[in-house]
């Protein structure tokens, strides 16, 4: 992994999980996000945030909030 420590580099993992078949009608999705924040990937602060249902344009405005404070920490390390 030599070639990942040649440049400033963050790895992101982002998931969404919404209800399944047969859950409680209003049970909410859940965006979640962690990224590396130090250069040896070893600390990942994660986010999560709980979506009402039938918000799913607002999932992806959750992302990009929870992304940009990542990006935030990266930058003060």
């Amino acid at each position: 992994m030599r070639w990942l420590k040649k440049q400033s580099t963050m790895m992101v993992g982002i998931d969404v999980t919404h209800p399944g078949l047969g859950t409680q009608e209003g049970t909410p999705s859940i965006a979640a996000v962690v990224a590396s924040v130090d250069d040896s990937f070893v600390q990942f602060p994660a986010s999560m945030r709980i979506q009402k249902a039938h918000h799913m344009k607002e999932v992806f405005g959750i992302i990009s909030r929870s992304q940009i404070s990542c990006l935030l920490i990266h930058a003060r390390l």
